[in-house]
């Protein structure tokens, strides 16, 4: 926010001593915090127009402007078809010529207004001589790809832009709009200090999970971050905690698979639901990044229970899912095919399952009812009397 306000206040300043020197360039009327408030120009951009009546006098036009910000010493620095616009003015009727007033064409005055200004330089400057050279070349490659126009003379250079700039501050002309630039800037704004001017304690409000990846380059580390965390974010804990400076932030948000297990650890099923995502970000780094050392005994962190608690944990999910009943019994088939093995090596005998749970094999009772079963039957003495 505070480079927008510096910037809106530097165009503002530019606009308004432009417009007092007779420049083609809209009138400023207000400036507050990051924004401008202008005169309506009625005009199309450069770069939407597809043929002019002559493209010879506006080409020179546009070179002339250049000219003439050199003069006072400046430099446009983005002066192309995106920031130049295209008026239409009339030419009153005692302008015309009477060979001209029956040509509807040259009754129209193409007048061209510049925008743009908060990256202008002065001649002064160290790269002065490849923004003004860009600028050039910038309107004599538009006007040759979209009207087929090239000028026979060479240049402008920046060495004549000097030349100008040079009688100019003999003359004395330059000083009346140098001046105004540097009022324009408030003297009190509030400007943010340095990272190392502002307060040694940093505790940040937010946790940050390294990801060990040893198949990245010694430059680039991983971690999983809040969603809310950006990259000018990570650049600043970087610096902070660390006092390593970040080239380059690559930032993905991983999707979580569809379920319908309750939230917060819950037993039980509801309606299907998306788990919050997760965001990572790999970073490059201007020096190589040491890994801490992996401690070499996990007890105070109680890793092993940890594992084996998450271990339980899956398997009763699993177990208690809407699907458990489809579902083969892995566990019942691992121990019946290593009991299987065992027996095939020699290692365990075969019994059945009541001698394998330690039952009786004599069984006197079912032994009695066969024995009587197992008996001729006997005439009873009333068959035999009336036998007899």
């Amino acid at each position: 926010m505070y480079m927008s306000r510096l910037a809106a206040i530097k165009e503002f300043a530019f606009m308004k001593a432009l417009k007092d020197h007779g420049f083609s360039v809209p009138e400023p009327i207000s400036q507050n915090r990051h924004t401008i408030v202008m005169s309506m120009i009625d005009a199309f951009p450069l770069r939407q127009i597809s043929s002019v009546p002559n493209p010879a006098g506006l080409y020179a036009e546009l070179i002339t402007t250049i000219l003439e910000l050199a003069k006072f010493g400046l430099i446009h620095g983005d002066y192309n078809e995106f920031n130049i616009l295209i008026k239409e003015e009339e030419i009153p009727a005692e302008a015309k010529d009477d060979e001209n007033k029956e040509k509807k064409e040259d009754n129209v005055k193409l007048t061209p207004v510049v925008i743009d200004f908060p990256q202008m330089v002065s001649v002064d400057h160290t790269n002065a001589e490849m923004y003004f050279d860009r600028d050039v070349n910038c309107i004599k490659r538009y006007f040759q790809r979209r009207f087929g126009f090239v000028s026979d003379e060479p240049g402008p250079f920046f060495s004549d832009a000097r030349k100008l700039y040079s009688l100019n501050c003999i003359e004395g002309i330059h000083s009346t709009m140098a001046s105004k630039i540097p009022k324009a800037i408030p003297k009190n704004l509030y400007k943010p200090l340095p990272v190392e001017q502002r307060k040694q304690i940093y505790l940040p409000d937010f946790v940050l999970t390294l990801i060990r990846t040893p198949f990245l380059p010694p430059r680039y580390a991983s971690f999983w971050v809040p969603l809310t965390f950006n990259k000018l974010d990570m650049k600043d804990y970087m610096k902070r905690v660390y006092n390593v400076d970040v080239l380059k932030v690559r930032s993905y948000v991983e999707q979580q698979k569809v379920t319908r297990d309750l939230p917060r650890g819950r037993q039980g099923f509801g309606p299907m639901r998306r788990q919050m995502a997760k965001k990572k970000m790999t970073i490059e780094m201007t020096e190589p990044f040491v890994w801490p050392k992996e401690p070499e005994d996990y007890a105070p962190w109680e890793r092993d229970t940890f594992f084996e608690a998450k271990k339980l944990q899956e398997e009763f999910q699993e177990s208690h899912a809407h699907d458990a009943p489809m579902k083969a019994p892995e566990h019942k088939r691992e121990l019946l095919a290593e009991q299987a093995k065992q027996m095939l090596d020699g290692k365990e005998q075969w019994q059945p399952t009541w001698q394998a749970l330690g039952l009786n094999l004599q069984r006197p009772q079912l032994k009695k009812v066969e024995s009587k079963a197992n008996q001729p039957p006997q005439a009873s003495e009333t068959s035999q009397t009336s036998e007899r």
